[in-house]
């Protein structure tokens, strides 16, 4: 299956490029505007984000991959583009219970340019023309693999006051999680709307179909690729490869066929916290010089539970957090020094202790906010003990925050790999975040520890029958 799989997607990218080798001289107009790259990451990558799409950037990308969002998102970018061109970009996103909304708006200024006639050719004026482009979008799970996703623009192309060119474009996207680990599928039709009118000239938009694949061979490594048929014009390749170092810190290279005024070759870097993503590109343009594009992704509010239909198991494991003294060695009997008079070290131990009854008891009483504080804190004082880590996943799981709990059960779970319990939650918490390959994948796991697990087996079931 995998391999027939590797080999259809090679034959469809061959295609592609087979379809319409000869690419055209012209570039038809609102080019700059509807396929100028957005976002530093995706630039940096030579444009491959089909398949990868996600937050803001899929109103430009791919619109199915809106149904990934459970936060708000607010996205700004700048770029510095070649021959004074200057691009901004500001995006919204609001995730709903089921799938998400997006906004977009974009200007494109093109700096002042001198005004000539064929008799004043030295110039009699300047101009300074601008685009402009908002865009609306939403996007949701259609089945357990798919998601869907589409956006509709009003553009405005301005070469002067005098001369304006409006119309309506709309874009349509597919994502689909593919039955082999990490390996991401997205397809995209853009463009597809009115022509562009400058008094008695129409001119077409210039329509677009993609193909993208999505791999992660290892989880520090993204590679991606793009093939996109321009109608009118021919085929272009884009790839892209991503290096994340410390889980913060990502690094990136790229190739945009559609740079043909250099080699093609783009790079950039990237860092991110749980609520933030700072992210460069450099792009070289030859002669022209280069671009430097920076873009902001700001992550607010609380996580949007999705209507799910898997019953999940109530959350009835606490470690109680009683350690037991493990028996000594008779080497360790020998050299044990005297216990000292002093009492401040028996303090000491019974005031953890009574920390550690209480953040159970907490917990048992519903005040999962408290009890959380209570298992951060006792961590830091008892780094070594690997049940607080699973105590700060589940009260994180317990207040349905599923991304940070996704991230606590995976630190433990490189302690402790044997824990279907972990597993279990582990595979909610991607559900709920609509990771829906993942979670199965969790729940495999589960099972393969304890095939006695019976909430991994129905929740693998119910989300097999969806």
């Amino acid at each position: 299956m995998k391999r027939i799989l590797i080999a259809g997607l090679l034959i469809i990218f061959i295609s592609i490029n087979a379809l319409a080798y000869n690419r055209g001289a012209g570039v038809t107009v609102g080019s700059t505007l509807l396929r100028g790259q957005v976002g530093a990451a995706p630039a940096a990558l030579g444009g491959a984000y089909t398949a990868f799409a996600e937050g803001p950037l899929s109103l430009r990308y791919n619109p199915a991959g809106l149904a990934d969002e459970t936060r708000k998102k607010l996205f700004l970018q700048y770029n510095a583009h070649i021959l004074d061109i200057d691009r901004s970009d500001i995006a919204l996103t609001v995730p709903l219970n089921y799938g998400a909304f997006g906004i977009s708006f974009s200007l494109i200024d093109y700096g002042d340019i001198t005004r000539t006639t064929t008799i004043n050719k030295n110039g009699i004026g300047i101009f300074s023309p601008k685009d402009y482009f908002l865009k609306i979008g939403y996007g949701r799970q259609v089945s357990e693999r798919m998601q869907f996703g589409g956006t509709i623009g009003v553009y405005t192309l301005e070469l002067d006051q005098d001369a304006r060119a409006e119309g309506i474009t709309a874009d349509f996207g597919l994502k689909y999680n593919s039955p082999i680990d990490n390996l991401i599928l997205g397809a995209g039709i853009k463009n597809i709307g009115t022509k562009a009118r400058f008094y008695f000239e129409r001119e077409e938009l210039p329509l677009l179909f993609v193909l993208g694949l999505a791999y992660k061979p290892i989880p520090q490594l993204l590679l991606l690729v793009d093939g996109e048929l321009i109608d009118g014009e021919g085929s272009v390749i884009h790839a892209g490869a991503e290096y994340t170092v410390a889980k913060r810190l990502k690094f990136r290279v790229g190739y945009n066929g559609e740079n043909e005024t250099d080699n093609g070759l783009t790079a950039g870097a990237g860092f991110a916290t749980d609520d933030l993503s700072l992210d460069y590109a450099y792009i070289p343009f030859g002669e022209f010089g280069n671009s430097h594009q920076i873009s902001l992704e700001v992550k607010f509010g609380k996580p949007v539970e999705r209507k799910e239909k898997v019953i999940e198991r109530r959350v009835e494991r606490i470690e109680t957090l009683e350690r037991k003294p493990e028996p000594l060695t008779d080497t360790e009997q020998v050299i044990q020094t005297p216990i000292e008079t002093t009492t401040a070290p028996e303090e000491e131990k019974i005031d953890i202790q009574s920390m550690k009854d209480k953040s159970v008891q907490e917990f048992s009483s519903g005040r999962f906010e408290s009890a959380l504080r209570l298992f951060i804190e006792l961590e830091t004082l008892t780094p070594t003990d690997y049940d607080l880590k699973y105590n700060i996943a589940t009260a994180y799981y317990s207040m349905k925050h599923y991304e940070e709990a996704l991230n606590e059960y995976g630190k433990y779970l490189e302690l402790v790999p044997s824990d279907d319990e972990a597993w279990l939650y582990k595979g909610y918490s991607e559900y709920h975040l609509n990771r829906i390959n993942s979670a199965k994948h969790s729940w495999r796991r589960a099972l393969e520890i304890n095939p006695d697990n019976e909430y991994a087996r129905a929740a693998l079931s119910q989300t097999t029958n969806e």
